[in-house]
Parts: C-alpha cells; structure tokens; sequence
C-alpha cells in the first residue's frame, strides 16, 4: 500500500467516525430537548397546581389577620372596661 492510499483510507475511516459522532450528539441533543420540554410541563403543571391553594391560602392568611385584630378589640374593650368601674 502506498503512503496516498494508505492516508486516503484514514481519511475515509475519519469521515465516518466524525459523521457516526455527529448523529450521536444529535440525538444526545433531541434527547435533551425532550428532557426538557418535560420538565418545563411538569414545572408548569406544578404552578398551575399550586395557584389555587395559595389562593386559598391567602384567604385563610386574612380570616386569621381579621380574627387576631377582633381579639385585640376585644382585649382593648375588656381592657378599658375593667379600668372604667369605679
């Protein structure tokens, strides 16, 4: 084998190896955009999921707010009351 035959095999054998690496990254590639694309479903999903029971606990945040400043009325009236007897 001469030496133009012999580097012209070598070149052969790294263009397959340079076009078998380059599908192999390409589907490393899709494989994470689907990865991804899941995730980002599944992060969406999660909010989704999570807005209404914020919602709910906002609400039940602003009973206890409306209950706490009832008690102190209440506490400040008892309070003043008690003092006001002769």
């Amino acid at each position: 084998i001469m030496k133009s035959e012999l580097l012209e095999v070598m070149r052969a054998n790294n263009d397959h190896l340079i076009k078998k690496m380059d599908q192999k990254v390409d589907q490393g590639v899709m494989t994470l955009k689907v990865l991804i694309e899941d995730v980002r479903s599944d992060i969406k999903f999660a909010f989704e999921a999570r807005d209404p029971h914020e919602e709910k606990l906002q609400h039940h945040d602003q009973k206890l707010e409306n209950h706490e400043k009832r008690l102190t009325t209440l506490e400040d009236y008892t309070y003043t009351k008690d003092r006001l007897k002769p």
